[in-house]
């Protein structure tokens, strides 16, 4: 099947810098089509050794990942690679989780969103980090970067769980910043659950992993909250398959 455009014809199409991120990361352009606005993502103007490595392997999965669950609401729309260093997506109107006005009917949206993302056997795994999530116009949540997303099918149920609850500690994070009155017993014991086990995380971002983050105010008042309580009452995650 034909793909939008092509890498010579997204070339000549008006386009803009949205992200030019650290060496390793791929930039980010804005491109305006005959009749629809894209976001690409592209690797090709880094080094070799990138371009050969990182790009053109999370090139792949990103984009293997983001077409698993294209049926979903809360992600980008009509992916589709352009060569072995790029993908584009249809470009989603919004402003970051992190600069929006929150309410904690937005963070259940989001909650929702994910696990209807979990419903599709895939963990995004990035979402502390609120520019990762999108909300349109509409108060719509739409997660973006799933170069860190999971396939989990194939995992062991008790593993696929231990990454859905994960997943959902970093939004309850945010969530607790924001709201901490109104996250609920469950949503605190799935919190709980992670802080308690945050020095396990093998993940660092671009941080050594001998690196720990200072916790925030709310999470160490959460902590103090169920100091000596045992977290075995951790709700189980609904069934996703397998």
């Amino acid at each position: 099947m034909a793909t939008p455009f092509t890498r010579a014809e997204f070339e000549q199409m008006p386009r803009h810098v949205l992200k030019n991120g650290k060496a390793g990361n791929a930039l980010l352009w804005h491109c305006q089509g005959v009749a629809t606005r894209w976001v690409v993502k592209d690797f090709s103007t880094r080094a070799w050794w990138v371009r050969w490595t990182v790009g053109w392997l999370l090139t792949a999965h990103e984009c293997r990942m983001l077409q698993r669950v294209a049926s979903l609401p809360g992600v980008p729309q009509d992916v589709f690679r352009i060569d072995r260093f790029a993908f584009a997506m249809r470009f989603v109107e919004g402003c970051e989780l992190k600069t929006a006005a929150l309410t904690p009917e937005i963070f259940a949206r989001v909650e929702q969103r994910l696990r209807e993302l979990h419903a599709c056997q895939v963990v995004h795994l990035d979402l502390r980090n609120a520019r990762n999530t999108l909300l349109t116009p509409g108060d719509e949540p739409v997660f973006l970067d799933f170069q860190s997303a999971l396939f989990t099918a194939r995992h062991p149920r008790f593993f696929r769980d231990f990454l859905q609850r994960i997943d959902l500690s970093g939004v309850y994070k945010l969530w607790l910043r924001q709201f901490p009155d109104t996250l609920g017993p469950e949503r605190e014991r799935v919190l709980i659950w992670q802080l308690r086990r945050r020095r396990l995380w093998p993940f660092r971002s671009y941080r050594p992993l001998c690196y720990h983050r200072k916790l925030h105010p709310a999470e160490i008042a959460l902590l103090e909250k169920h100091a000596g309580k045992s977290v075995a009452g951790v709700p189980a995650l609904p069934r996703t398959g397998g």
